[in-house]
């Protein structure tokens, strides 16, 4: 089974949370040796599988014991190759992701990239992303996979799925024939790292909160913490 996501749409929080609720082994495959796809630079620079995919490749998300999520790029080839599999499609509002991969900077979950500063205003941020095409490749993104809701695509939307998750986990469920969840259910707190494993953010976070102080022999309270944070230019989350 398959899940198909544009970049920043909570599809790593959608993978580990589907999986739970049918224990099915889930996970993100990471082509870093293939080809990259000279049309989408710097999406292939932020993740490994925004690249060029062979039928082997696109036939391991056929196994319906498993689920996968996956930042596949909408190329003629690969709609060719995955035009009667089923699949989830997450889509997310270009303008948004480029916010939130602004957000993902000075937080250093990722490093600076060629065209942005870490210092750069939102408004400033998108102005970069306009000019350094990274934009334009998001649009292509979205706009590829939208057009195309057949009976092989179930279109999810990122706004819809973090408001009602249990409603767009029902959807999936039906799509592909599974067991519906009647209880409240809440979105696993996840982001996916190039490492190839999921990461908790909240611990993430504590532990590098944790190192930090360490490093700086701070041992006060955590309102202490909060204004060493705030004096060093870390946003306090």
């Amino acid at each position: 089974m398959l899940i198909i996501s544009i970049p920043k749409s909570a599809s790593t929080s959608l993978l580990d949370t589907f999986g739970k609720l049918h224990a099915l082994p889930s996970r993100q495959l990471d082509f870093k040796n293939n080809q990259a796809d000279e049309r989408f630079p710097l999406l292939g620079s932020y993740h490994n599988d925004t690249c060029k995919l062979s039928k082997e490749d696109i036939s391991i998300f056929l196994d319906k014991k498993k689920l996968y999520k996956q930042h596949i790029l909408p190329t003629e080839q690969h709609l060719k190759l995955l035009r009667t599999t089923k699949k989830v499609v997450l889509l997310r509002n270009p303008y948004d992701i480029l916010l939130s991969y602004r957000r993902g900077t000075l937080k250093n979950i990722h490093g600076e990239k060629n065209g942005f500063k870490i210092s750069f205003t939102e408004g400033e941020w998108i102005e970069a992303a306009q000019k350094n095409g990274f934009l334009e490749e998001l649009r292509q993104f979205y706009n590829g996979w939208a057009q195309h809701n057949d009976e092989y695509t179930l279109l999810l939307g990122y706004k819809e799925l973090v408001r009602e998750p249990l409603r767009s986990i029902n959807k999936i469920e039906k799509f592909y024939e599974l067991p519906l969840t009647k209880r409240k259910i809440t979105l696993s707190r996840k982001r996916y790292s190039r490492h190839s494993k999921i990461v908790d953010i909240n611990s993430a976070f504590r532990r590098k909160l944790m190192r930090l102080i360490a490093k700086n022999n701070i041992y006060e309270p955590l309102k202490g913490c909060q204004t060493y944070l705030r004096e060093h230019g870390i946003k306090w989350v």
